[in-house]
């Protein structure tokens, strides 16, 4: 009976796999098309739900002095190959519906509802750790409420880091699990300063100290 039970119990679609490298922490900046002054500043963190059939993602953003706060959970539809995912945010009473389409290293989002109508369309990094994009409002659109602006995120350097012993840092301990799913790695932030950085899976494991618990998508 408990094998049968088991049987019945539904697993994550493998394409899900293709969001596996946006776990952990980014942080962003942007600015408006036309301009380089950085207006646009945050963090967001990517982890997936008990399971492993939603990726969610929390954002916090200042945008041109706007704080934005989010909440959005990223599923899968096998019938259109695409990544559907739904936004909370303090800025709606009512939940927003997004699209996700990640091929390779590229990757589109798409909104349109009411007033919303606008794409992003963006790629990663070589190094896999930075990607950049911008969002540009559909033929049409009312560009006050789909402001066409640029942005991009990396991966910060951990906050191990600064609080490190001179020992640490002479003997990086690469591959220490940090929470379920991440680990720390070398790494170059976005003014070219290296350290050490969270990343998703083991990377290049020298040594792996033990941690409570396993990864919450059960990889």
């Amino acid at each position: 009976m408990a094998d049968e039970t088991q049987a019945r119990v539904p697993t994550p679609d493998p394409a899900l796999r293709r969001l596996d490298r946006f776990v952990g922490r980014w942080s962003m900046e942007g600015h408006l098309v036309g301009s380089d002054e950085i207006t646009v500043r945050g963090e967001t963190t990517f982890r997936w739900l008990p399971g492993g059939f939603f990726l969610e993602q929390q954002a916090s953003i200042d945008f041109l002095g706007l704080q934005i706060e989010s909440q959005e959970l990223i599923g899968y539809d096998p019938e259109t190959g695409t990544f559907p995912s739904t936004v909370f945010s303090n800025l709606s009473p009512s939940p927003l519906p997004y699209r996700w389409e990640v091929d390779d290293d590229t990757l589109k989002i798409s909104v349109s509802h009411g007033l919303l109508d606008a794409t992003f369309t963006g790629a990663f990094e070589k190094d896999g750790d930075g990607f950049r994009g911008g969002w540009r409002p559909a033929p049409g659109a009312d560009e006050k409420i789909n402001v066409p602006y640029d942005i991009g995120g990396r991966r910060p350097l951990s906050r191990v880091l600064r609080h490190a012993s001179r020992d640490d840092l002479a003997q990086p301990r690469v591959g220490h699990r940090l929470q379920p799913g991440l680990f720390l790695d070398h790494a170059v932030d976005q003014h070219g300063h290296r350290g050490l950085a969270e990343r998703p899976g083991p990377g290049r494991r020298v040594r792996q100290d033990r941690a409570e618990g396993e990864d919450v998508a059960g990889r």
